[in-house]
C-alpha cells in the first residue's frame, strides 16, 4: 500500500545531492550539448541516454518544487511524468500540443515522436527506488552551512538541463537553398522566433487579403507556434516549416520571439528581449521563390526582415511585408452586419427520404426546424429556418436532391414536391454559391456598402452581401434575413455572405474561394406563400 513516508526516508531536496542523481544531471547535460550531433556516438544511443537520464532528473526535481513528502504523492508524480513522457513519444497531436506550451517560454523544445524512446520508462523505477527506499538514497555528507546552497545550485542546475534538454533546431539551410524570404537579426545576436502558419485547409483569395491583411486575416486562421533557433549572421527561411511551400499565390506567418545579444546559452536566455508579434504577408509574384544563400550579408534587402536591438527593446526594421498582428479580439460588427452563426440556417438529416412519400405526422419548432414522419413510420429532420411549412399531414410529396440554383451554379439543396392532393405545394431550399431556384429573373450580388467585412465562425472573413433580383419588373434587392412574395411562392433569404477567406473544414457547404465560389447563400422557396410566420 501507499502509506505515508517513512521517517527514516530523505526528503526529496536530499536527494539532489546523491551521487546517483548527480551523475544522472551530468550525462544529461553533457549529452545534450556535447554528444548529440557531435558524431562521437549513434544518434539513436544520444537520444536514448538523454531519456534515461532525464527520467531519473525530473521526479526528484518536480518532487522538491512541490514539497511532496509522502510515497503517494511521489507515486503521482512519477506516474504523471511517465503519462507526458509517453504521450508526447506516441502522439504526434500531444507532442505538437507540448512544443505549443513551450514556445510560451524563452527555450522552445523540439520533440521527435518516437515510440522506441518508451524502452527507457523503466529509469523511473530508479528514481522510485531513490526517493522511497533510505538505504539507497544517502546523500553526499555535507556540512550544514552547505547543505541548503549546494541543494539550491543543484535545483537550479536542474531545472535549466531539463528545460533546454530539447533546444529547437537551427535554421534548415543548406549551400544554397529555394526560397522567397528570410528573418535575422540586425546585429551579432541570436534569435529564437515563434512562427505561426495559417491552419491547414484555409484557403485565402490572396486580393482580397492584400486589401488589408491585417484585417482579413484572423488570429483565429493560425496554428500553433514553431520554433527556431537562428544564430549570429545567419537568417531563417520566412515559413515555420523551413522551406518556402511550393503552392499558394500568397503567404501570411504570425511572428514573435526573443532577442538574446551573442550567441545563446542557459544563463543568456532568460534576458532576451521581448519580440513584438507581427504579421508577415507577400505574393509569389512579389517575391517569387528563387536560389539563395541564406547568410544575411548576401539576401538582396527586400528579401530580408530584420530584427534590430534598441534600448527600448527589440524592433521589427520596416519592411514592405511587415503589417501590424491582427487583433486578438475581432472588431464587433455594426447592427445589421453581424455573420451567420457556424452551422448556418438550412440543414437536414442525411440520407434524405428520396423518392413518393406520405406525409403522417409533423413536429414544428420555433426556430425552423421540422420532424416529420411518414406513412412508413420513418422520421426524419429538417431545418428550414422557418416555422411555416407548407405540407400538412396526409399530404402525398416527392422529396429529391437539387443540386442547380438559379443562376446554374452547383448548390447543396433539397426539393419537396406535392403530389396529387397536395399539388402546387412546393419547399426548395439550396446553400451554396447561389440562390435557391424560383423562377423567372436573374441574380446579382455585391458587397454590402455600410458594412465592414468581420470575422465569423472559425475566423473566416465574412462580408455582408446584398443580392439583387433582376428581370422581375422592379428592381428588388434582399439581405440577410429578407423575403419577397413572387408570383409563384415567396423567396426567404437566411444567407447572404461572400467568404474569400477562411478554413474550408469550417466554410458552408459549395463555398470554394479558390475555385471562385466565394458566395454563401443559404434560401427556401416556398409556394403557396405564408400568410403569417
Amino acid at each position: 500500500m501507499l502509506g505515508a513516508m517513512h521517517a527514516s526516508t530523505p526528503r526529496p531536496s536530499q536527494l539532489l545531492t546523491h551521487p546517483l542523481w548527480l551523475a544522472a544531471l551530468a550525462v544529461l547535460v553533457i549529452n545534450d550539448h556535447l554528444l548529440k550531433g557531435a558524431g562521437l556516438l549513434p544518434t539513436a544511443l544520444t537520444g536514448k541516454l538523454s531519456d534515461v537520464a532525464g527520467l531519473v532528473v525530473a521526479p526528484a526535481l518536480l518532487a522538491t518544487l512541490l514539497r511532496l513528502t509522502t510515497q503517494r504523492a511521489l507515486f503521482a508524480a512519477h506516474l504523471a511524468i511517465g503519462l507526458v513522457f509517453s504521450a508526447i513519444n506516441l502522439s504526434p497531436a500531444a507532442a505538437g500540443a507540448f512544443e505549443s506550451l513551450m514556445a510560451l517560454g524563452p527555450l522552445p523544445w523540439h520533440i521527435t515522436v518516437d515510440p522506441t524512446d518508451l524502452l527507457t520508462l523503466p529509469a523511473l523505477a530508479l528514481s522510485w527506488r531513490l526517493l522511497t527506499r533510505p538505504r539507497h538514497a544517502r546523500a553526499v555528507r555535507l556540512a550544514p552551512r552547505l547543505r541548503r546552497p549546494l541543494t539550491t545550485l543543484a535545483l537550479s542546475a536542474g531545472l535549466t538541463a531539463s528545460v533546454a534538454t530539447s533546444p529547437p533546431p537551427e535554421e534548415p539551410f543548406f549551400a544554397s537553398v529555394e526560397a522567397d524570404l528570410f528573418i535575422a537579426a540586425a546585429s551579432d545576436d541570436t534569435l529564437i522566433l515563434r512562427m505561426r502558419p495559417l491552419r491547414e485547409g484555409v484557403v485565402v483569395d490572396c486580393a482580397a487579403a492584400a486589401r488589408d491583411p491585417s484585417a482579413s486575416l484572423s488570429r483565429a486562421l493560425f496554428d500553433d507556434a514553431r520554433a527556431w533557433r537562428v544564430e549570429p549572421e545567419r537568417a531563417v527561411v520566412a515559413h515555420p516549416d523551413g522551406l518556402t511551400p511550393t503552392t499558394g499565390d500568397c503567404h501570411a506567418v504570425l511572428v514573435d520571439g526573443t532577442l538574446h545579444r551573442g550567441r545563446i546559452t542557459s544563463a543568456t536566455t532568460a534576458a532576451g528581449q521581448p519580440i513584438p508579434m507581427v504579421l508577415l504577408f507577400w505574393t509569389s509574384a512579389e517575391l517569387p521563390p528563387v536560389p539563395l544563400t541564406p547568410t544575411p550579408d548576401e539576401l538582396p534587402r527586400e528579401r530580408l526582415v530584420r530584427i534590430a536591438r534598441t534600448p527600448a527593446g527589440a524592433r521589427w526594421e520596416p519592411h514592405a511585408t511587415l503589417f501590424p498582428a491582427p487583433p486578438e479580439t475581432p472588431p464587433t460588427p455594426l447592427p445589421g452586419c453581424e455573420p451567420a452563426p457556424a452551422g448556418g440556417f438550412i440543414d437536414w438529416q442525411d440520407p434524405p427520404p428520396d423518392g413518393p412519400r406520405t406525409l403522417a405526422a409533423i413536429t414544428s419548432a420555433p426556430d425552423g426546424c421540422h420532424r416529420l414522419t411518414f406513412d412508413n413510420t420513418q422520421t426524419w429532420y429538417l431545418c428550414t429556418g422557418t416555422s411555416y411549412f407548407p405540407f400538412a399531414p396526409g399530404d402525398p410529396l416527392h422529396v429529391s436532391r437539387q443540386s442547380t440554383g438559379q443562376s446554374f451554379r452547383q448548390v447543396d439543396g433539397l426539393q419537396l414536391l406535392g403530389t396529387a392532393s397536395a399539388e402546387g405545394k412546393r419547399l426548395v431550399l439550396a446553400r451554396g454559391p447561389d440562390l435557391v431556384p424560383f423562377g423567372r429573373g436573374d441574380v446579382a450580388a455585391g458587397d454590402l456598402p455600410e458594412c465592414r467585412p468581420t470575422a465569423g465562425p472559425c475566423g473566416n472573413l465574412v462580408i455582408p452581401q446584398e443580392i439583387i433580383l433582376q428581370g422581375l419588373g422592379d428592381r428588388i434587392t434582399l439581405l440577410s434575413g429578407d423575403s419577397v412574395a413572387l408570383e409563384t411562392g415567396t423567396l426567404v433569404v437566411h444567407r447572404a455572405e461572400r467568404i474569400p477567406i477562411g478554413d474550408t473544414a469550417c466554410m458552408p457547404t459549395h463555398t470554394d474561394p479558390l475555385h471562385g465560389y466565394d458566395y454563401a447563400f443559404e434560401s427556401v422557396f416556398l409556394s403557396p406563400s405564408p400568410t403569417a410566420e
